[in-house]
């Protein structure tokens, strides 16, 4: 049952843009918990159509499309929060979700761009939002949630961009869980472990490579091949290979995705962290 207006808690969520993220369902979480939401992020079009899921649920939503890079980022994030106030009059939860980051290049192919914008929209935003959220935390007794990464954390080959941005904001939040909790603020990282539209985007591709990868050696094979009984046995064996490389690919993957928690299922816990 939602609270009164005027008792409602409200939560600053930044990359809350319905899309392929988990900003969207966290925000829809805290609706149907009886929150308002401020939906931060930089697609207008994606905050729009959160806007509209979160208002289906009966929570009123302010929507700030926020850019926060070295070029201004600091008096952003202020101003984001200065609006959020004069709408709202308070802010009780502050979540980073928002990470833009090349993934898959080894350390010596990235680029020092491509390090600046996953630093920029990742670590670097969410310090910015923190900051300029305390003063309102501190005064509700408000809670921090910093989206991190387990593949991060466990030097996952190719995501050396994410792990600089996703380390620095796991380190940054233990610090500061250690600062604020003497102001009565709590701050969590938690590591999304859901199947994401993104990740079903990239499980759907990583399948469909592998079964053109063991067709490719299906051609191979029959490229070598000699006419007559040979060929036919050759084709055969290709055809075979082919399909047993595409079954144990989907059936790794479908292995992989029971073990990953929905993204309605991660953003209740993101709720009950911030529920206290």
């Amino acid at each position: 049952m939602h609270a009164e207006q005027g008792e409602r808690k409200v939560a600053f969520i930044m990359g809350a843009g319905k899309g392929s993220g988990l900003g969207c369902f966290v925000a829809c979480a805290f609706a149907r918990a009886g929150w308002d939401l401020v939906l931060a992020g930089r697609s207008k079009s994606r905050l729009r159509d959160a806007a509209h899921d979160v208002q289906q649920l009966g929570a009123s939503a302010l929507v700030l499309p926020l850019e926060l890079g070295r070029d201004g980022g600091e008096q952003a994030a202020e101003h984001a929060v200065q609006q959020a106030l004069e709408r709202f009059g308070r802010i009780d939860a502050l979540v980073n979700a928002s990470q833009a980051a090349k993934v898959g290049d080894s350390l010596e192919h990235c680029k020092p761009a491509d390090l600046e914008l996953a630093l920029d929209s990742g670590v670097y935003a969410a310090f910015l939002l923190m900051r300029a959220c305390f003063e309102p935390l501190r005064e509700s007794g408000g809670t921090v949630v910093n989206l991190t990464s387990a593949g991060a954390a466990a030097g996952q080959e190719g995501l050396a961009l994410l792990a600089a941005s996703k380390e620095g904001l796991r380190g940054m939040s233990r610090v500061a869980a250690a600062e604020w909790e003497h102001y009565g603020v709590a701050v969590h990282c938690i590591d999304p472990q859901a199947a994401t539209p993104a990740w079903l985007k990239w499980a759907t591709e990583y399948t469909q490579t592998a079964g053109e990868l063991a067709a490719g050696a299906s051609n191979a094979a029959g490229c070598e091949r000699e006419s007559g009984a040979g060929a036919r046995s050759a084709d055969a064996t290709g055809a075979k290979a082919a399909s047993e490389a595409q079954a144990s690919a989907e059936n790794a993957l479908q292995q992989l995705s029971t073990t990953l928690e929905t993204p309605e299922s991660f953003a209740t816990r993101c709720v009950e962290l911030c529920t206290r």
